[in-house]
């Protein structure tokens, strides 16, 4: 399972540095720098994964990894994914309304995540319905984009040659 994991996110890296290419082609500091942080970001995710699941830790010594996890997690991946989506959003005068939609897309799944957890811990709930639709929801317009960014990437590499 732990090989699967870390070829998603390898494949993840993949794509995310061709919007580093499309942001340095454009010339969108906000792409190529959340892009950026977003491919640093899951490169520790995946090292902090492969030190997780070594046999050599002690169980003491892994709290740390557990630590740095939640931190890139919780705070610093929804800040890239925040200006990942401002980055693709500001592609809408060059590549028309697919990077708009995709933009918004983007900062949707966050929007939607936030509220969804401020919604849960202030009238916490056993509903397990409510949250299936919530998750539902997020993952509609999070593949949603990811399909709308791969249309961009597919569009705009006919220029890359």
């Amino acid at each position: 399972m732990q090989i699967n994991a870390t070829f998603s996110i390898i494949m993840v890296i993949i794509f995310i540095f061709g919007f580093v290419m499309l942001g340095i082609k454009l010339k969108n500091n906000y792409l190529i720098l959340s892009s950026l942080f977003l491919l640093i970001t899951n490169a520790f995710y995946i090292l902090n994964n492969f030190l997780l699941s070594s046999n050599s830790l002690k169980m003491g010594s892994s709290n740390g990894m557990i630590g740095v996890s939640l931190l890139l997690g919780l705070l610093a991946y929804p800040f890239g994914i925040l200006f990942f989506g401002i980055g693709l959003f500001k592609l809408k005068n060059k590549l028309g309304k697919t990077a708009k939609i995709a933009g918004l897309l983007e900062i949707s799944v966050l929007l939607i995540l936030f509220s969804s957890y401020i919604f849960f811990m202030i009238l916490p709930t056993n509903s397990s319905i409510i949250y299936f639709l919530v998750v539902s929801i997020v993952y509609l317009v999070f593949i949603t984009a990811k399909l709308l960014e791969a249309k961009i990437l597919y569009d705009v590499s006919k220029d890359f040659k």
